[in-house]
């Protein structure tokens, strides 16, 4: 789980302007698009602090991720922009290796997404382009799915 810090760590760099749709991973405050991480298989989860399929699913998409190294990046992205310090002390109640992939986004990152069913997990190939999409939990009898789906975004190179 930790090569995934790592890769979010080198992967992302800064963005330019505020108007550019953009992740900010919490731990680092580094800034990236997905336009700036073609190259790299992708993986966008969206979260919230009070769904529990979102946080039930965290260590099977983590793990699966974290078979490929840093070929694939993993996004979990909260579903509505940062809410200030709110979610902080939920954050630090939570397991460390969710707590190090947090990751928030600007309203015009947001706005590029159907956020009305939560969990909902987007597979982006080398190339750029979506995979798959799944709505709901990926769960254990689902890992398999969406384990292949990471194949097929690395094998995207087109």
């Amino acid at each position: 789980m930790r090569s995934v810090v790592k890769v979010m760590g080198a992967t992302l760099v800064l963005a330019g302007c505020a108007a550019t749709p953009r992740i900010v991973h919490d731990k680092t405050g580094a800034t990236s698009t997905l336009e700036e991480l073609k190259g790299r298989a992708v993986v966008l989860t969206f979260w919230v602090d009070y769904c529990q399929p979102c946080l039930a699913q965290m260590p099977v998409v983590l793990e699966s991720v974290a078979a490929h190294g840093d070929r694939i990046v993993f996004l979990p992205v909260y579903s509505r922009e940062r809410p200030g310090h709110r979610l902080d002390g939920w954050l630090s109640t939570q397991p460390e290796w969710f707590r190090d992939q947090v990751c928030w986004a600007n309203d015009d990152f947001l706005q590029n997404y159907d956020r009305t069913l939560i969990p909902r997990t987007y597979v982006y190939g080398r190339n750029g382009r979506l995979v798959e999409t799944f709505d709901g939990m990926i769960d254990a009898q689902r890992a398999p799915i969406f384990q292949a789906s990471l194949l097929r975004a690395l094998a995207a190179v087109r």
